[in-house]
């Protein structure tokens, strides 16, 4: 009997996504994929200056693809990264481009795949918490992630991060 308004407003809430927005969109609903990415680490840094950007914009519902989308990623490490950032990241998009299976995850060493794994289980705690905020920030505005000085923004020291 509990789950039933949330299975309500799950059924009424509509889901558009798109790579091409404007200002303003996230009180919709929508959602935007960040652009295509080579895996690299400089992109890794992107995909989250751009979550952040994306929520002062007031579209809070943001991702980018995750590290599978280039055709040819031989570091592993730098995989699992990318799951640990879709822990917070509002949208997490994992595709299967590749038909190589030896870049999948299930086929990384032991380390790495604990490492996605514990990243995994770690979003499916967080999902729901998440999509509450969410909903929230679409009624009364604001956004998910924050940048630092945004945050504590009476010290110097968030300044150089």
């Amino acid at each position: 009997m509990r789950n039933l308004p949330s299975k309500r407003i799950y059924q009424q809430t509509p889901f558009v996504l798109t790579d091409s927005t404007f200002s303003g969109l996230g009180k919709t609903g929508a959602a935007h994929l960040l652009t295509a990415q080579d895996a690299s680490y400089a992109d890794l840094k992107r995909s989250l200056i751009g979550m952040i950007n994306f929520g002062a914009f007031g579209m809070p519902n943001v991702g980018a693809h995750m590290c599978n989308f280039a055709t040819n990623i031989t570091d592993e490490e730098l995989c699992a990264r990318y799951f640990q950032l879709s822990i917070v990241s509002p949208l997490a998009f994992y595709s299967d481009r590749q038909k190589d299976l030896k870049h999948h995850p299930f086929n990384f060493k032991e380390e790495a795949r604990k490492s996605i794994l514990i990243s995994m289980i770690t979003r499916m705690e967080y999902l729901m918490y998440m999509r509450s905020q969410l909903r929230h920030i679409e009624l009364f505005g604001g956004s998910l992630l924050r940048p630092l000085f945004a945050e504590f923004d009476s010290t110097k020291l968030s300044d150089d991060i």
